[in-house]
């Protein structure tokens, strides 16, 4: 797990290598991976609301304050907070 997180968060990783990571749901179990692919600045606007679905609502309270997060990251998070997304 610690070596797909270092991986999924690399900015420079191939949209193929990230969508193969997001579409694995044993790897978006895992808190690290997830929050290594949100901060990911290349990953496809379609894969975020499915990595924010696997977030607690804790967790996804905390996401729009989150400066570490794209700002689509964010606005996608507000939706999902308000339940328009």
């Amino acid at each position: 797990a610690p070596e797909v997180a270092r991986i999924a968060k690399m900015g420079t990783l191939p949209r193929p290598l990230l969508e193969v990571i997001v579409s694995n749901g044993a790897w978006l179990g895992i808190p690290e991976v997830r929050r290594a692919l949100l901060a990911n600045p290349r990953l496809a606007a379609d894969h975020i609301p499915r990595i924010l679905r696997h977030l607690g609502k804790a967790e996804l309270k905390l996401v729009p304050n989150q400066t570490a997060y794209p700002l689509a990251v964010r606005d996608a998070a507000k939706r999902l907070l308000r339940g328009g997304a």
